[in-house]
This record gives C-alpha cells, sequence and structure tokens, in this order.
C-alpha cells in the first residue's frame, strides 16, 4: 500500500489515493502549516524517501490537500483539521454496494470503483463451503438504509431497512478483526463463525441471509464483543480473591492478638 500511495501521489492521482483513503477508513486530515515541522528543521533521513513522491514544501502541501473532497472543520493557529466528504468516507458499519474476490490495489490501479465496494482475499473464500458458495455467487447491493448506535466501544446496534432482496449480503464493521465481535439479528442467537469474514485486508464483515433476518426488510442487528465478558469474569474472580485474602489479613492479625 505505501509503494502504490507513492505512485499516485507522483502521478497526481487524487482519485485513487481518495479511493485508498476511503478503504482504509480515514475520515480526517491533520495539517500543521508550521514551516519549523516539515520545510525548515524537518529530518531528512528517512524521510527525504517519501518526500521523493509527496509535496517537499508547505505551500506544495496546502495545494496538495486543496485536491481532496475535504473541507475544514478546525483552525488554531497553524493547526487544521479538515474532514473528508461523506460520499467518500465510510460509516464505521455500511454495507457495500459491491463486492470483489479479487486484489484491491490490483482493482483499484485498473479501474474507477464505488466508495462503497469491499474487497475479499481468494483465500477467504476457501474457508468454508459457505463462504466459498457465497463467493461465487453474484452480489446484489439490497440498497439498505444504514443507523448506528454505539452503546458502548463494546456494543453497537444497527437498525438495517432494505428493499426487499432475497439473496445473501455483506455487513462490514470497520474495526480490526477479531473473532470476539458477535452479530445476531433481532436479538437471536449469534450468526455462525462461518458467516464472519475478513474484508478490505482489516475489517470485519458478515453474510446476512434471508433466513438470518426471518425473511425481514426492517429488522435490528446487534454487534457485540463477546470476549469482553470474560473480563468481567475475571474482575469478578480477582474481586472474590481480594475479599477472601483480605479476611485472612483479618482473622490472622486478631488471632496473634489473641
Amino acid at each position: 500500500i505505501p509503494e502504490e500511495m507513492m505512485k499516485y501521489a507522483r502521478e497526481k492521482n487524487y482519485e485513487k489515493l481518495t479511493q485508498i483513503f476511503s478503504l482504509f477508513n480515514i475520515r480526517y486530515i491533520f495539517y500543521n502549516s508550521n514551516p519549523k515541522v516539515y520545510e525548515e528543521k524537518f529530518p531528512l533521513f528517512p524521510n527525504d524517501y517519501m518526500m521523493t513522491s509527496f509535496p517537499k514544501t508547505q505551500k506544495e502541501y496546502r495545494e496538495f490537500i486543496a485536491q481532496f473532497p475535504v473541507k475544514e472543520i478546525y483552525k488554531n493557529g497553524t493547526y487544521q483539521i479538515f474532514e473528508f466528504d461523506k460520499k467518500t468516507y465510510r460509516s464505521e458499519v455500511y454495507i457495500p454496494d459491491s463486492v470483489y474476490v479479487e486484489d484491491m490495489i490490483t482493482l483499484i490501479n485498473q479501474e474507477k470503483l464505488s466508495y462503497k465496494s469491499a474487497f475479499l482475499d481468494k483465500d477467504m473464500c476457501k474457508k468454508s463451503d459457505f463462504i466459498s458458495s457465497f463467493c461465487a455467487s453474484k452480489y446484489v447491493d439490497p440498497k439498505a438504509e444504514v443507523a448506528i448506535k454505539e452503546k458502548n466501544p463494546t456494543q453497537y446496534e444497527v437498525h438495517i431497512k432494505q428493499a426487499d432482496g432475497h439473496t445473501p449480503f455483506v455487513l462490514i464493521f470497520q474495526n480490526n478483526f477479531n473473532m470476539g465481535w458477535k452479530l445476531s439479528v433481532d436479538k437471536g442467537s449469534f450468526l455462525s463463525e462461518d458467516s464472519h469474514l475478513i474484508v478490505n485486508k482489516y475489517a470485519n464483515a458478515w453474510i446476512i441471509t434471508e433466513k438470518d433476518r426471518s425473511g425481514k426488510s426492517d429488522y435490528m442487528v446487534h454487534i457485540t464483543l463477546d470476549v469482553q465478558r470474560y473480563f468481567w469474569y475475571g474482575l469478578s474472580i480477582t474481586g472474590v480473591s481480594f475479599v477472601i485474602f483480605l479476611g485472612w489479613l483479618v482473622l490472622t492479625f486478631f488471632k496473634n492478638k489473641a
């Protein structure tokens, strides 16, 4: 990815760079225009390698940022924060309009893609017969409306309202892949591990079938970090152990006093 980004920067191919930023869930650009932090006292080694492709001066960097679909949302002195347009930024949970079983960089090189596309590695398609069958079939965009509510960092509620559709689709959760993340529909049982896969090289995704949603087109999906319960188990055990230890100390103290 770094080499591809340098290539696109040299070519001034801002569309391809934006696609990569979108794919990796980059929403903000932080920029410090002070020449002392980049231009005047910027240590060349090992940063000079990146400067062979990216801007060399602050003036060039301002022009570089201006080429992207961003708007300034904060400024304080030399510090600025830019936010990508909602059309390019993917929300934390989203449903792709297209799914490719190809190397994403190769495909990005070849054509202009949607900002809601997703990529599956060929090896992932071999994980199970269920996923293999999904990879081999034509993906149909369910054209769904998605509303997300973060209850806490380990629990998300997702309201999905989709057009009538019968084929399986993918729901993507842009958090580093972890088997501890579980998904259920309308507070039913968790989907099987066969439904859980890696997309875009890092993110969690689940294949949701018509059976999983009981044929509904308006329903709630719950995403939960299941390993959190082991933390509470451990905390409970630690608490009980501490109380027992404290009780032993008190008993020992009074026994010695006697």
